[in-house]
C-alpha cells in the first residue's frame, strides 16, 4: 500500500493526492513507510488540524491542508411546536435536557456524566443511542444508573434514524461529550451535536469557548459539573454554520484545482 502512490505516478503520469485521517510517526518502521507514501503525494489532505504540524516536523516538504470532515446526522428541521411535543414523550417537559449521542465506549466519559446528572437538580438526560444488556461495559453503566438512584433521569432512546437523532439532540439544552482524550474535529458526534445550533460541551487542552462550544479538560468532573450548572442557566441563541458534505466537497474539488494549477506553473517554467 505505501508504495502504490509511486506505481500508479510511473504508470500513469497524474497527480496524486490523499486523505489521512489518522497519522502515526512514532517508529523507525512506520517512518520508513509514511516517506514512501507521502514522497510521491502533490497533496496530502487531513481530518484533524493538528496534524498538519506533526506531519510537516517529520517531513518538511510535505503540502498538506487540512478539510474538516461532516456529520452525517443534519440539522433538524422540526418547529417549535414539534419539539414541544416531542418533550411531552419523553416526559421532558418541565426539566433541563442535557443530551448525549454517540457509542457508549469507555473513551465517552459516560461514567462521569451520569455522576453529574446525579449532582443536579431537575435535570434529565437524553441518552441517544442503545444500551446493550449483552455487552459487559454497557451493564456497567445500567448499574451506576441504577447506584446513583437517577434511573428516572436517564432516558436511553435505543437505536434511531438519522432524522429523528437530529431531532432529540435539538430539543436538549446542551449536549455534552466527554471525551476521555479530548475531542477531535473528526468525532461524529460532536458534529452531530454542532450542527443543532445548542450549547455543547465538549473536552479539549488549552481551548477557549467560542460560538456556544465549551471546554473542559478531559476527567476534570469538577469543571464539568461548574461549566454544566453555568451553561442551563443561561439563555442564548446560537446561529452557526451547518456542517455539509457538500460543504467537504466543493473544498476537496479547490484543493484538486489548486494541485492541478500549481502543475500548470511548473510547465510552464
Amino acid at each position: 500500500m505505501n508504495i502504490l502512490p509511486n506505481k500508479i505516478k510511473k504508470e500513469i503520469n497524474c497527480k496524486i493526492s490523499a486523505t489521512i485521517h489518522e497519522y502515526e510517526c512514532f517508529t523507525l518502521k512506520r517512518k520508513i513507510r509514511n516517506y514512501l507514501n507521502f514522497k510521491n503525494l502533490d497533496k496530502i489532505i487531513v481530518a484533524e488540524e493538528e496534524f498538519i504540524g506533526r506531519i510537516k516536523k517529520d517531513f518538511k516538504k510535505a503540502d498538506v491542508r487540512y478539510i474538516e470532515i461532516s456529520s452525517n446526522i443534519p440539522r433538524s428541521k422540526i418547529t417549535k411546536e414539534e419539539r414541544e411535543v416531542l418533550k411531552e414523550k419523553y416526559k421532558l417537559n418541565n426539566s433541563k435536557v442535557i443530551s448525549f449521542f454517540g457509542f457508549a465506549l469507555p473513551s465517552k466519559g459516560i461514567e462521569q456524566l451520569l455522576r453529574i446528572i446525579s449532582k443536579l437538580d431537575d435535570v434529565k438526560l437524553l441518552f441517544i443511542n442503545e444500551l446493550d444488556k449483552n455487552n459487559e461495559y454497557h451493564m456497567s453503566l445500567l448499574k451506576l444508573i441504577k447506584d446513583l438512584n437517577i434511573e428516572e433521569r436517564v432516558i436511553i432512546t435505543g437505536f434511531l434514524e438519522e432524522k429523528d437523532v437530529s431531532d432529540m439532540i435539538s430539543i436538549s439544552d446542551v449536549a455534552i461529550l466527554p471525551f476521555t482524550d479530548g475531542v477531535k474535529s473528526r468525532n461524529g458526534s460532536f458534529l452531530a451535536s454542532y450542527n443543532q445550533n445548542i450549547p455543547v460541551i465538549t473536552t479539549a487542552f488549552d481551548r477557549n469557548d467560542e460560538n456556544g462550544i465549551y471546554y473542559v479538560e478531559p476527567k476534570d468532573e469538577e469543571k464539568l459539573l461548574e461549566k454544566t450548572k453555568k451553561v442551563l442557566n443561561e439563555k442564548q441563541e446560537i446561529i452557526r454554520k451547518e456542517l455539509t458534505w457538500e460543504l467537504v466537497c466543493k473544498k476537496y474539488i479547490e484543493s484538486f484545482e489548486e494541485v492541478m494549477k500549481n502543475d500548470g506553473e511548473n510547465n510552464k517554467k
